[in-house]
């Protein structure tokens, strides 16, 4: 049947196969109407979902994502090249460091001291 036109014999068969479901005359009424409209909830909902939170009505309209209140500012210290280096998030530092967010995290976590791969300390600002 890929691509092809199927014979009239697998057609009959096709169809003799869906001839023993039987079907009341309300459920083919039904089935040739097609789907139900949707209801007025389904599109209210709908509308209210796709309008309210676009341009001004979002709550982050305006705001930069440094002003993220979930933001942890943190100073890196390198103890192989002796530098301190301030970052505005976890998430910064890590993509600067080249390490994952996750162990800067459990870090802080786990009131750690030893620094993360003998290199780096965190402190939290």
């Amino acid at each position: 049947m890929f691509g092809k036109t199927p014979s009239e014999v697998t057609c009959a068969n096709i169809s003799a196969s869906l001839l023993g479901i039987p079907k009341s005359e309300e459920t083919r009424a039904l089935m040739s109407a097609g789907p139900p409209p949707p209801s007025n909830r389904t599109t209210r909902v709908v509308g209210w979902r796709e309008g309210s939170k676009k341009g001004k009505n979002n709550p982050m309209f305006g705001k930069k994502n440094t002003s993220n209140p979930n933001c942890l500012k943190i100073e890196v210290t390198d103890l192989e090249l002796v530098t301190k280096t301030t970052y505005e998030s976890i998430h910064e530092a890590a993509r600067a460091l080249n390490i994952a967010q996750s162990r800067i995290s459990m870090y802080f976590n786990r009131d750690q001291k030893k620094p993360i791969n003998g290199r780096y300390a965190f402190r939290k600002i």
